[in-house]
């Protein structure tokens, strides 16, 4: 629109027989005007409403697609804080899930690691101190198995186990039900009367012996029977638990045993047993365990603590859907295995038969999920009332007594093997076929059903794929669904599986741990590097099949909206491997460890997924996406 300004205006005569519009004709002129701004005005303003209201309508809409509870808060915090965006993902995936968790973690005094797996048992472990040290509520009746559970903890931390009087009377237990000690006896020391078959019985007695082991166990050949087995003893304390002191003392210990063994015979590796001794042998066993008491290890206070769910707060609905999880992996898994083209038909078909058949034992045993609590009901025959060091003994009792008295027992395929609902890790059995996934491993950041299911099939659902994968690996594949040991592939298929492996081997022994300056045995290894890679898929795979089947209802996390889905199932998987750990430490790892550190179960599981390439838009050849990828299934 074109305009004239009064300062421009030109003024001229008029002539005086020129004719005016009339008044009315100028308050109408006046009038139109004024309509027609008024009208732009109120064009304007719609206009700029309706924009307003479109970007309230996508803010309502973004918060609608936020999960905003307080888990989901917590676990948007968690991620946010440990994700280092200065890092590309497509080079180094561990170091972008993981920069500034590692900057930002400490290595206690007491400590030589430090890790997310280890602070979820820190947690576990504060919450069943609560439990043991809290006191019952009036009226509350409860089982003499927590009952205890209870006095033996109190026993623990009143500091009752350092008195004299205990020392005193652990000397007395030695001399009377050990043969003595010639140490503590001196010149009264008396080697005619010392019997050390009987001091070996004793010792196992108490699940004390050193030297060897004996217990009951599934046979390895016939599921349905169970045998017993004398084996080389473990280290005194797992290994994960040592510090650095802890650890020297059991490679001092293992030489010690080993020069000692290689004295008494050439070959202390392997020795047939001749069956007259060795009945011999089991004829004793028979002598010392024969008037045992029918007792179940479910009593002993070890599992009493484990079964009480409250204090690893899940509920049974976390457990359905951790159930429903595992199907759906399993289920993919077989799908993985059907269009594999390097599998002959024969092995797919026995394979697949296998997973079909494997059972997924998640959260706790079935007994205690239905309240029937007559397993913790049971009378004791020993009560814990009273030292700390005397209780200890008695439960090492009974644990044994429980092994041998279960020898002619038949097989519960749903029983619990060894692993306790309060493990901080997952398990597959070989002989019954199954995997466990303990209560205490679902937990945030590996698992929580009421946050976005990508979280917890990065978590818990990676876990779970691992564990099946493992039914494949080289100690498994000689057993088939029923479990008894047969071959379950043919030659053609091992070959074929074993030209793969070539693959993952190199692709392990071409990674250097910068921190100590070592290289990966990508050999020692290769078992839990292909359940990594295989259980990766897996998780993906079936949070894919889930998203489909639900509609991907699932919301994103404040502060990470920037990121898919798929992207943040990847960046919980790498979350939950955050760790750090002292230079010995790291040496310890690499030298016995099956795993690798965890920098590199993430870095090579991930870079050998396509899929993940498409997530984060990596081209093959950067660090983190190989060009020659390892594929199996």
């Amino acid at each position: 629109m074109h305009s004239k300004s009064t300062s421009n205006t030109s003024y001229r005569s008029v002539p005086t027989n020129a004719s005016f519009p009339s008044k009315k004709c100028s308050i109408s002129l006046l009038s139109g005007i004024l309509i027609t701004l008024l009208t732009s005005v109120i064009i304007v303003l719609c206009f700029l409403y309706t924009i307003e209201r479109s970007k309230r309508t996508i803010n309502a809409k973004d918060t609608c697609d936020l999960c905003l509870t307080p888990d989901c808060i917590k676990a948007a915090s968690s991620l946010y804080e440990s994700v280092d965006e200065t890092i590309d993902p497509c080079e180094n995936f561990y170091e972008f899930t993981c920069g500034k968790w590692i900057k930002n973690a400490k290595i206690s005094a007491e400590k030589d690691a430090q890790s997310i797996h280890l602070q979820m048992t820190t947690r576990l472990g504060n919450a069943l101190v609560d439990l043991l040290s809290s006191t019952p509520s009036n009226g509350t009746i409860e089982s003499k198995a927590i009952t205890n559970a209870r006095h033996w903890y109190n026993e623990c931390v009143n500091g009752n186990a350092s008195k004299i009087e205990d020392i005193l009377a652990i000397f007395s237990f030695i001399q009377k039900e050990l043969g003595g000690w010639p140490l503590i006896e001196g010149l009264a020391w008396n080697e005619s009367t010392f019997d050390f078959y009987r001091l070996m019985f004793k010792l196992n007695q108490y699940n004390s012996f050193k030297l060897y082991t004996v217990k009951t166990i599934i046979d390895y050949k016939n599921s349905s029977l169970r045998s017993i087995l004398i084996y080389p003893t473990s280290p005194l304390i797992d290994m994960h638990l040592l510090t650095i002191e802890g650890m020297k003392i059991i490679e001092l210990s293992s030489v010690v045993l080993s020069n000692s063994l290689q004295a008494m015979d050439d070959d202390a590796s392997h020795q047939d047993v001749d069956l007259v001794d060795l009945q011999k042998f089991a004829s004793k066993i028979s002598e010392y365990y024969k008037n045992i008491s029918n007792l179940s290890l479910n009593d002993t206070i070890r599992t009493t603590v484990s079964n009480l769910s409250h204090a690893i707060n899940i509920s049974s609905d976390f457990t359905d859907y951790a159930r429903k999880m595992f199907r759906n992996i399993r289920n993919v898994f077989i799908h993985m295995i059907n269009q594999s083209t390097w599998m002959d038909s024969e092995s797919k078909i026995m394979t697949i038969k296998k997973i079909q058949a494997m059972k997924g034992k998640i959260g706790y045993p079935d007994y205690f999920e239905n309240d029937d609590m007559m397993k913790l009901k049971k009378e004791y025959e020993y009560n814990f009332n009273l030292s700390f060091t005397f209780n200890g003994l008695h439960l090492n009792q009974l644990h044994s007594k429980t092994h041998f008295q279960s020898l002619h027992d038949p097989i519960d395929k749903n029983e619990w093997l060894h692993i306790l609902p309060t493990t901080m890790n997952g398990h597959y059995y070989i002989l019954l076929n199954d995997i466990i996934i303990p209560a205490a491993f679902l937990q945030i950041p590996h698992f929580d059903n009421n946050l976005p299911k990508y979280l917890s099939y990065g978590g818990a659902g990676f876990i779970i794929g691992h564990e099946i994968a493992h039914s494949l690996d080289d100690n498994s594949r000689d057993h088939g669904m029923y479990e008894n040991e047969f071959s379950l592939w043919t030659n053609e298929t091992i070959e074929a599986l074993n030209e793969r492996m070539k693959c993952v081997v190199n692709q392990y022994n071409n990674y250097t741990f910068t921190q100590v300056n070592r290289q990966l045995e990508g050999e020692r290894t290769q078992s839990e590097n292909l359940a990594d890679i295989i259980g990766l898929k897996q998780a993906f795979f079936a949070y894919k099949k889930w998203t489909k089947s639900q509609k991907n209802v699932d919301k994103k996390l404040p502060g990470l909206t920037k990121y898919s889905n798929e992207q943040m199932f990847f960046i919980n998987f790498g979350y939950t491997w955050c760790k750090i750990m002292s230079d010995e430490v790291a040496n310890i790892y690499l030298t016995h460890d099956t795993h690798s550190p965890s920098e590199f179960r993430v870095i090579g599981s991930t870079s050998n997924f396509i899929e993940f390439d498409q997530a984060f838009g990596c081209k093959p050849g950067q660090g983190n996406s190989r060009m020659n990828k390892c594929y199996f299934w």
